[in-house]
């Protein structure tokens, strides 16, 4: 006889109730492993169960939309979208271009004409 046998052998603890660890029965609390989680839609964000205190970003399989999953201490939930776009990188800047810009508006507030390098329109509009 083992006098030193645990009769909760397979509980988990010793009170009786099952151990807080994942179990991997449909039902249990996803553990997060570091990959990315997909859903579908809002309903697929809502049914995702989570513990209380913890948040995740869920991306939704059929929209560009990544869904931020948080629930408080009672374990109520609170689900937010956001939409996800491509990242496009900036046109490069053009200074020659800006530099003739700047000096062409800088000639209009000294209040030269415009026109000062078209003479042939100004003897048009005399006549």
């Amino acid at each position: 006889m083992n006098y030193f046998a645990n009769p909760y052998q397979g509980y988990g603890s010793p009170y009786g109730y099952p151990s807080a660890a994942p179990q991997g029965a449909a039902g249990a609390l996803q553990a997060f492993g570091g990959q990315v989680t997909r859903v579908n839609g809002r309903n697929g964000a809502d049914a995702f169960r989570m513990a209380p205190n913890s948040s995740i970003l869920l991306m939704d399989e059929n929209d560009p939309i990544v869904w931020l999953k948080q629930t408080d201490g009672a374990g109520y939930a609170t689900v937010t979208p956001y939409t996800v776009t491509p990242y496009q990188a900036a046109a490069p800047v053009d200074v020659a271009g800006l530099e003739n810009r700047v000096k062409r508006l800088e000639e209009m507030l000294s209040g030269k004409p415009d026109d000062a390098d078209a003479p042939g329109k100004r003897k048009q509009k005399a006549e």
